[in-house]
């Protein structure tokens, strides 16, 4: 098979043989003589993903030199791509301030992840290190166990208060969004911080500034309890659809903020055919009402 590059036909394995080896480059810097700024310079034209390939090349002086040279926010753009037990095994390798930094530049969920494959003592210390809102939403996403539906939440997302108004609302969601990406659907607390419902971000976008968030808002967003087991939700909600819009106030019961999201995937064979049929939206219920917290629907539950 032949395909054709700069108007000349070369084969598909001719092409990829042209590709720029971009771990062997990374490989050079780091084992090269650069100082740590002018190496950290060259590194930052590299993809995470790149840097991430090239770690499992690299003797053990050798990443920790690249960890040296490198900012929290490249190794936590790398660690993204690593898989989860070569990600534990290259933040052992890590002094813990250093690891503290990247820690905190990772999504809270996967920094659980790797945290739990730490030894306890330097696990405790890489926490205890890190600011006080970063610390309490991973001491939170680890209290829960890796059966349960709150393991799999994220602190990803936008929460508004029932009383603003649109105009409000936007500003308040502008702000936030500088900080959470995940803003295509909006939840909704009362002064108490009770869950109140959702609203979709194409709704708060377009309303004019005179309408009542009210009507924007589904109270009807269905929720499940943070401590519930991911089968029981799976069982629950995997064919469950979008609920239709309710302009009533909706049910509470009072027992904690709950914790709003979606759960894209179910897992194992059989909820992979599913899927493929339906999205199920859910709310999880955390039993402390200090903070709102999200199931993100990237993870595979």
């Amino acid at each position: 098979m032949t395909k054709e590059i700069n108007n000349s036909p070369v084969t598909v394995e001719e092409a990829v043989a042209a590709r720029p080896d971009y771990e062997n480059e990374i490989i050079a810097v780091v084992r090269g003589t650069a100082s740590p700024k002018a190496a950290q310079q060259k590194l930052e034209d590299y993809h995470g993903n790149d840097i991430a390939q090239a770690m499992a090349s690299l003797t053990l002086p050798e990443r920790k030199k690249l960890f040296r040279i490198c900012t929290a926010d490249m190794l936590a753009e790398a660690f993204e791509h690593l898989e989860e037990e070569d990600a534990v095994a290259y933040f052992n390798e890590m002094d813990v301030q250093k690891a503290s930094a990247v820690t905190e530049k990772l999504d809270a969920e996967t920094a659980v992840d790797i945290l739990h494959g730490i030894e306890k003592e330097k696990r405790a210390l890489i926490i205890d290190a890190l600011p006080q809102d970063v610390r309490r939403d991973i001491r939170l996403l680890a209290s829960f166990d890796e059966d349960e539906i709150g393991s799999k939440m994220t602190t990803d997302c936008v929460v508004l208060r029932e009383n603003l108004s649109v105009p409000e609302a936007m500003a308040e969601l502008v702000r936030q969004a500088e900080e959470n990406d995940n803003i295509a659907t909006i939840f909704v607390v009362d002064e108490d911080d009770e869950f109140y419902g959702a609203m979709e971000l194409r709704d708060l976008i377009t309303a004019k500034k005179d309408t009542p968030l009210d009507d924007l808002i589904v109270t009807s967003f269905p929720y499940v309890y943070a401590h519930e087991s991911i089968d029981d939700c799976i069982e629950k909600f995997g064919y469950h659809h979008r609920p239709e819009r309710d302009r009533g106030r909706g049910r509470r019961d009072g027992r904690g903020l709950r914790q709003a999201g979606r759960l894209d995937r179910r897992g194992g064979p059989e909820g992979a055919a599913a899927a493929q049929h339906a999205k199920a939206f859910a709310v999880a219920v955390c039993p402390a009402r200090s903070r709102h917290f999200g199931i993100d629907g990237r993870r595979r539950v």
